[in-house]
């Protein structure tokens, strides 16, 4: 061989060696791009509708397929969440799926990947009806090794498929399993936050309410305490003398008159019988007087009432019904005669 051959077939194996690096260089670069289109629309997407979508459309490119479609698992069936140039009819005759199908367990119950390439020998309806598609691949899209659905794309010609390929739709699978994981989360988190919301909401409408109610209430307890004052001013400040008096016969209060006339400290008459005050012989008669006023029966009497000097005091009494700190009590109202 001469050096001048020797130097084409040297230059030949170069060249042979360069377009393997480029065709390599090539694949690494369609890998690298598919990937980030996946992460670009990954991180743009706002809802699970255009995040699937956009995933799907990225393995279409990637592997130069014609249609596909995502499934997501809900209840033991796969329903369609994502299409790329699927016929209508199609979708809804190969929606709601059941996973448990002996042709696909594999896929949706071990997380293994389904790759056919004469699809349209061993599905001709199904091929006749998305077109006449003859090969197929399903991955799966998986999280923690759980299978939540699957990537189906499909090929009008019998397209073989490198399993460097099909070990990227696999990763595919994995990070859209993963982000669809997030989106799980963050919808709940937003449930959460919204409901959080909600409750805060109607707790600060409550606190309002429960605000207005205390300041009502605080309002009529100012009138109260006022209403109560001037009654109170009002029983002290009489000339009469007035006992109150319960069913039984025990002095509940007295007024500022009975202590003056009869010259009683605070408190010495409060649970005493209402005959402490009456002449000792009249006390039976007495009884009988009040128990006919108590009874309507009788209005006013002319009675005897001794001070605690033993002095008697003539009065004309009177007794009212009424109501003693929620009470049923008698009002013995007694006027001095001179």
């Amino acid at each position: 061989m001469t050096a001048v051959a020797q130097q084409i077939d040297n230059i030949k194996i170069l060249s042979a060696q360069l377009y393997s690096q480029d065709s390599a260089l090539q694949k690494e670069h369609k890998r690298l791009k598919t990937f980030n289109q996946i992460i670009v629309r990954a991180n743009e997407a706002t809802t699970q509708k255009e995040l699937v979508q956009g995933i799907l459309e990225a393995c279409i490119d990637f592997v130069n397929f014609d249609i596909g479609g995502i499934y997501l698992i809900r209840d033991n069936k796969a329903d369609i969440v994502a299409t790329k140039f699927i016929p209508p009819h199609a979708i809804e005759t190969l929606n709601q799926i059941c996973i448990k199908r002996p042709e696909l367990r594999e896929l949706f119950q071990f997380g293994k990947p389904l790759y056919l390439i004469n699809y349209d020998q061993l599905y001709p309806e199904t091929s006749s009806m998305l077109g006449g598609i003859k090969s197929l691949i399903s991955v799966p899209v998986l999280y923690n090794n759980k299978v939540k659905g699957c990537i189906n794309i499909g090929a009008f010609n019998n397209i073989d498929i490198t399993s460097e390929e099909c070990d990227i739709l696999r990763t595919f699978g994995k990070h859209l399993g993963h982000v669809l994981h997030r989106f799980e989360i963050e919808q709940e988190l937003e449930t959460k936050n919204f409901d959080l919301e909600v409750h805060i909401e109607e707790l600060r409408a409550s606190n309002d309410s429960l605000l207005a109610s205390m300041q009502s209430l605080e309002t009529s307890q100012q009138q109260l305490n006022i209403e109560r004052e001037n009654f109170r001013t009002l029983f002290n400040k009489m000339t009469d003398m007035i006992f109150v008096v319960g069913l039984e016969g025990s002095i509940l209060a007295i007024n500022d008159a009975v202590r003056h006339r009869l010259g009683y400290p605070n408190g010495n008459l409060v649970g005493q019988p209402i005959t402490i005050v009456h002449e000792v012989g009249e006390c039976s008669s007495m009884i009988q007087v009040l128990a006919e006023m108590i009874r309507d029966e009788r209005h006013h009497c002319m009675t005897k009432l001794v001070n605690r000097e033993g002095e008697v005091v003539r009065v004309d009494s009177r007794v009212v019904k009424g109501l003693w700190n929620g009470k049923e009590v008698f009002y013995h109202v007694a006027r001095e005669v001179v």
